[in-house]
């Protein structure tokens, strides 16, 4: 089925991802891979067969069209098959290897500690947390002046935000939602963006203070 699939070159997706924010940037690639390197603004959606139908609902818009990223053809058409019975337009795919081998830009995932985080918060008064899961799970327990976001309804309000601030994205356990919301604001130029590693469960680890 990647035959089938428009495949985009590395110079139409480069600029699909700086000018189009109607698509989404998919990249299946394992989660270790896609930290080590990808796209500014790819959200990771790691394609796992037992997994990937929640991962998605809980990841992506569905109203958005989609751009897949992987450097394999068969998880690419695994992929595509499950999103598109789940109602998500795939469009196309991008091939992580063509992209690296043109030497377009990539960046690793920016994380922070939660000792970090603790230290800077209490100095930086413009550092924002943003918590992105739900509110049920927010009003359960979160950090001290965090502010709840959840992910589906970042983008809405992205703009409330300096692109200039730090800001650290935070869910549960770090990674996925956080990972999520990371990348939804570094597409939308917020360079100092980074994900609280970990999540609150890293928080509480360390004997900090939750509500």
């Amino acid at each position: 089925m990647m035959s089938a699939l428009k495949e985009y070159a590395p110079k139409v997706a480069h600029d699909l991802l700086k000018s189009d924010h109607s698509v989404v940037f998919a990249d299946i690639r394992p989660e270790p891979q896609f930290n080590e390197a990808h796209a500014v603004g790819a959200i990771n959606v790691p394609y796992k067969e037992e997994t990937f139908p929640q991962t998605v609902k809980k990841l992506l818009p569905d109203e958005k069209s989609l751009i897949l990223i992987g450097d394999d053809p068969q998880a690419v058409d695994k992929a595509t098959v499950v999103l598109r019975e789940s109602g998500y337009p795939v469009i196309g795919f991008l091939n992580w290897r063509n992209w690296e081998d043109e030497r377009f830009p990539a960046t690793a995932l920016s994380e922070i500690t939660a000792q970090h985080v603790n230290e800077r918060f209490r100095q930086d008064k413009e550092m924002v947390l943003i918590d992105v899961r739900s509110r049920e799970e927010w009003e359960k327990e979160h950090i001290p002046n965090a502010r709840n976001i959840p992910l589906p309804e970042l983008e809405k309000n992205i703009r409330e935000f300096n692109p200039d601030q730090d800001i650290v994205t935070v869910c549960g356990i770090g990674g996925g939602r956080s990972a999520a919301a990371y990348s939804i604001l570094r597409r939308h130029g917020f360079h100092n963006a980074r994900l609280l590693k970990g999540g609150v469960q890293a928080w509480k680890n360390e004997n900090l203070p939750v509500e």
